[in-house]
């Protein structure tokens, strides 16, 4: 009876409890071990197996369980009286179980009292609908499903806010007040893993059951919104360990009053009204229009559709400016104050592919569609540039993926952090620059010098003539490149160079600051070459471009002979500041070619190159000759007058009285002065004393077309460009003394050694007067003798006056530097880098055949001014006294030794002809690269090569205490080959027995990556001499004696035997 009424007190409480509920809720009934558990439940879901929240029961009846019926059974006393004991006992522990029971269910009530009264007085706190919970740790954090997932048991994390579905929660709120969170995608709520009432228990997605598990109650604090478990009183939803990163899952935790429990709870209209509200204040941040839209990680660099692609979905990026219409857009408002942005080469609208607000998704273009994936909001900022939100979601803003300057790099919306990769500047394509006055600068030609830097100017690099050719500014020179005009026409001003005539454009109109200013051929109504000029208080210009709104600037705010110029927003700083300088004197005195319009390759020329007073002046194919070079002389006392000096004659440009325009003697006169304007980046040469111009005869470019005056009519016949230009073009020269022109200098003896003197001699045409002249980079000039190739050479390299001049091998000293200078009346002087008062002198002034050459103070002597007549070399005959001993009978197969002993004797030694073949050049079985192959002495002998013949050369030398040395120089041009025969040096050769056809190659060795062979008439000979006249060379071979042969057909024989050869020197 007693257990009866244990059971029928449970079952009451329990019926207790669920009206008090009205839900499902579990009674323990285990007093006893025979007792059964019994289970209440409402609403059994199967599907959620395995899910403790099932752990709510129902029971199936309200009796209680009946006890199975037990036949009373007879037992001893004493066994009787230890039952009662045990029971006793049992029933003891049964009650205190039962009082322990009793306290639990009685905490377990008074809390789901409370929870119920929370969920009661807090009731309609959060609105209904579909709602974002973002976390306050970070409140652009929202509530997202784990990868999106929509299953049973998908876990909750934390996602940038995007507004997707799977971050829409649609809150039902029941009529106790309770709450419950039904994600808008999956349709599933959001549940405590397995009911489970304890810190740490993961919330995840779950079918909807009713159960305390996927109840809520939110709870405003000031910190945020609590949402506190309908499990447990104590136990809130969490973030894990407190991290906002993306990712991070969620949980349920004891109260800690941290901001990882604290929510931020709106609906997505809400948001929306937000970002609406947020549009409507930037409405005016930005004027509708056509922009370009500049990245802040690099001012060059824009918004731009890839490859210029007008289909839908072309990628976005950044590029740098071209002022294509890819890199344009047209910008809008609708009413509520959103952006878009329409592509003006594709039409079509910035778009956020797939209108997905993540972080990281990409930007493209896609028709116009007037979705929030392309609408936008721009926020300008304190320093000007502006974040360009996306409507998706609130914080999404425009960003350039890693912060990557590089052309091509991809753009794409990201959570904003407000970098300069997200900040962007929008620069209007069409400029309204306002007209400007004339200043009065039309008429003349100024350098234009920046502030900055004072010794420099603007200038065309290089002087290049070709469109497009970079303007910078560069050290003053006083050439045309830096030479500009001022045309004014209907309120603006072009600016025309002198030298190319073309004018200054900033490149394609480029709004864009930092865009490059070249020069351009003159197109009218181009406004890329229109600049509104203003003179500023200091007396400074500045040039606004009309296309641009760009004002011309140096680049970097740099003040370098060099730097850029390029167009940029305008400042007040020096580097937008130029001073116009006004030249009077259009050319610069120096020596200059000057070339006709009509063919640039025709030069003004001295007829033949004559010396005479009265000689002719013709156009001429430019050759560099010193009759086509001029020197230019300002006339004394009068602006922009010029005389032109011939350097071929020492005799001054004149008009003679017919019209004829001739060289004569210096008269001071007015018919020989000249006064140059420009025009069209030529000259215009007008003759002081008739006043008509320089002028090709008949306009025609013809060699030899003489040239006169005649009235000015602006043909190209009339304009002539000049050119600045070496005193002395490289070449082959006769050095005369300028005040006896027979006498010129000369190698003593004609000698090709090094150390021989230098002296004067009349004028005998040999390659011993004859100089080879060469410019060096450094501005000197090397002054080489044609026939001995020695260079003219100051003895031991003394800077003392009156030391000695000589010829000797080239070794680059400035005891072989020369510096020349034109000193007017046709000559020149020659000043030694070695002091800058040396110049070559002839001793004594002396004029008479033998006359010693030296350095020597200037004093401008006779003996020191020089003139150059230009001439050619054909070097002159070679035929060294090469001795011709037969190798037979002794050495049959020894051509290569004796070819090395008749060398040996040509140079003083008394040697024996089987000396080398027998003492120095060693033998082998099978070696002929290093070795002689065989015996020489026999006939059944073979071959040597290069290599081993120089070791034999060597060890003769080394062994008779020479300083020469043996050297194999295989391989060697045929041209190389005759130097060392102009040096003095003959140079044994492989070829053929009797300079025949080569025959049948029969061995072969490899030695040193060279691979050497021999063939059955191989033979060695001595190259002794060469004759270019006659094309033949001289040679002296040990079987046939002395020959002379084409040199044509021994030059073919030497590369087919592998162009081997050895040199003593």
């Amino acid at each position: 009876m007693r257990k009866k009424r244990r059971t029928g007190y449970f079952i009451t409480v329990a019926a207790l409890v669920c009206s008090l509920i009205g839900n499902s809720v579990v009674v323990s009934m285990a007093a006893d071990q025979e007792y059964s558990e019994v289970e209440v439940q409402e609403n059994k879901n199967p599907d959620n197996a395995g899910n403790e929240n099932e752990t709510d029961k129902v029971m199936d009846s309200d009796e209680p369980t009946e006890e199975p019926t037990e036949e009373p059974t007879e037992e001893p006393a004493e066994d009787l009286a230890e039952e009662d004991s045990t029971e006793t006992d049992s029933e003891m522990k049964d009650d205190a179980e039962l009082k322990d029971s009793d306290q639990q269910e009685e905490k377990e009530m008074a809390m789901r009292e409370r929870l119920d009264l929370l969920a009661e007085e807090n009731k309609g706190l959060i609105s209904e609908g579909n709602n974002l919970i973002n976390t306050v740790l970070d409140t652009y954090m929202a509530m997202n499903t784990v990868d999106g997932g929509t299953k049973n048991g998908t876990a909750i994390c934390l996602w940038n806010e995007n507004l997707a579905s799977t971050q829409q929660w649609e809150v039902i709120c029941d009529e106790t007040g309770y709450l419950t969170f039904l994600n808008k995608k999956s349709g599933k709520v959001l549940d405590v893993s397995g009911g489970n009432a304890k810190s740490g228990t993961a919330v995840q997605l779950y079918d909807a059951n009713g159960t305390y598990a996927q109840k809520w109650v939110a709870i405003e604090e000031e910190a945020g919104i609590r949402l506190v478990s309908a499990l447990d009183e104590n136990l809130v939803l969490d973030v894990v360990n407190g991290k906002s990163a993306q990712g991070t899952r969620l949980q349920i935790w004891s109260d800690n009053g941290t901001p990882a429990q604290r929510w931020k709870i709106r609906t997505v209209e809400d948001i929306y009204t937000e970002m609406d509200q947020k549009a409507a204040e930037s409405i005016d941040a930005l004027a509708d229009g056509i922009y370009v839209i500049r990245s802040g990680l690099s001012r060059r660099q824009v918004l731009d559709v890839s490859g210029g692609s007008k289909d839908n979905s072309a990628n976005i990026q950044i590029y740098e400016s071209n002022t294509t219409a890819a890199q344009k857009w047209k910008v809008t408002h609708d009413e509520k104050g959103y952006l878009t942005f329409i592509n003006m080469g594709s039409g079509k609208a910035l778009d956020v592919v797939n209108g997905l607000g993540n972080s990281g998704n990409n930007v493209a273009q896609y028709t116009s569609n007037g979705t929030r994936a392309q609408k936008w909001i721009a926020v300008r900022l304190e320093n000007g540039k502006y974040l360009l939100y996306s409507a998706l979601t609130e914080n999404l803003v425009i960003d350039v993926t890693g912060a990557n300057i590089k052309n091509g790099s991809n753009v794409q919306v990201y959570r904003k952090n407000e970098t300069t990769a997200q900040q962007f500047l929008f620069t209007n394509t069409t400029a309204e620059i306002g007209t400007c006055e004339d200043f009065g600068i039309s008429e003349n030609w100024y350098e234009i010098v920046p502030k900055s830097n004072e010794k420099s100017a603007v200038d065309i690099s290089g002087a290049s003539s070709n469109n497009g050719a970079n303007a910078q500014i560069y050290s003053r020179n006083q050439t045309y490149a830096q030479l500009f005009k001022f045309v004014y026409e209907e309120g603006y001003y072009r600016i025309l160079c002198a030298q190319t005539d073309k004018v200054l454009e900033v490149a394609g109109g480029d709004v864009v600051p930092g865009t490059n200013i070249r020069q351009w051929s003159s197109v009218k109504d181009k406004k890329d070459q229109l600049f509104s000029v203003c003179v500023n208080e200091d007396g400074t210009y500045t040039f606004k471009n009309v296309a641009s709104g760009l004002t011309v600037s140096l680049a970097n705010k740099a003040g370098s002979s060099g730097t850029n110029l390029q167009g940029e927003e305008s400042s007040e700083g020096d580097e937008q500041r130029f001073y116009l300088v006004r030249r009077t004197n259009l050319m610069q005195e120096g020596i200059y070619s000057i070339s006709t319009c009509l063919d640039a390759g025709k030069w003004l020329d001295v007829k033949n190159g004559s010396m005479s007073d009265g000689a002719g002046i013709q156009i001429w194919q430019g050759n560099g000759s010193l009759a086509q070079k001029w020197k230019i002389m300002a006339v004394e006392g009068r602006e922009n007058t010029y005389s032109f000096e011939s350097l071929v004659s020492g005799l001054m440009l004149t008009a003679d009285v017919n019209g004829n325009v001739v060289q004569m003697k210096e008269s001071g006169e007015e018919d020989q002065q000249w006064m140059p304007t420009i025009s069209k980046g030529y000259l215009i040469l007008k003759n002081v004393g008739n006043g008509k111009v320089l002028d090709v005869a008949g306009g025609t470019n013809k060699n030899g077309t003489k040239v006169q005056t005649y009235a000015a009519n602006s043909t190209n016949a009339q304009r002539f460009r000049i050119d600045g230009t070496s005193v002395i073009a490289n070449g082959i020269y006769l050095i005369q003394i300028s005040s006896n022109r027979k006498q010129v200098i000369d190698v003593s003896s004609g000698s090709r050694k090094s150390g021989v003197n230098i002296q004067t001699w009349e004028s005998n045409n040999t390659g011993a007067q004859k100089w080879n002249i060469t410019r060096n980079s450094d501005g000197t000039y090397s002054i080489v003798n044609a026939k001995s190739k020695k260079y003219l050479d100051v003895l031991n390299g003394s800077g003392t006056a009156g030391a000695n001049v000589q010829q000797w091998d080239g070794n680059g000293s400035n005891a072989q530097k020369w510096k020349i200078t034109y000193t007017g009346k046709g000559g020149f002087r020659i000043s030694s880098v070695l002091g800058d008062a040396l110049v070559l002198d002839v001793s004594g002034e002396n004029s008479y055949n033998g006359a010693n050459v030296q350095v020597y103070t200037d004093n401008a002597g006779r003996g020191q001014r020089f003139s150059f007549v230009s001439t050619s070399y054909t070097p002159e005959p070679v035929n060294l006294g090469v001795p011709c001993v037969q190798q037979y009978p002794e050495l049959p197969t020894g051509c290569e030794s004796v070819a090395l002993t008749n060398v040996l004797k040509y140079y003083g030694y008394n040697i024996g002809k089987s000396t080398i073949a027998d003492s120095y050049l060693p033998r082998s079985s099978w070696n002929f690269v290093t070795c002689f192959w065989g015996n020489p002495h026999s006939s059944n002998g073979n071959c040597t090569s290069a290599p081993g013949l120089t070791n034999a050369a060597n060890g003769f030398l080394k062994s008779h205490g020479s300083n020469k040395r043996a050297y194999d120089v295989s391989g060697s041009s045929w041209q190389k080959l005759y130097d060392y025969l102009d040096e003095g040096n003959p140079v044994i050769i492989w070829t053929t027995i009797y300079q025949q056809f080569l025959g049948a190659c029969y061995a072969s060795q490899w030695y040193n990556g060279k691979e050497y062979r021999t063939y059955t008439n191989s033979h060695t000979v001595v190259l002794k001499g060469y004759d270019r006249n006659k094309n033949v060379v001289y040679l002296s071979d040990s079987i046939s004696g002395y020959l002379t042969e084409d040199a044509n057909w021994i030059s073919m024989l030497y590369t087919a035997r592998g162009m081997q050869a050895v040199v003593i020197r």
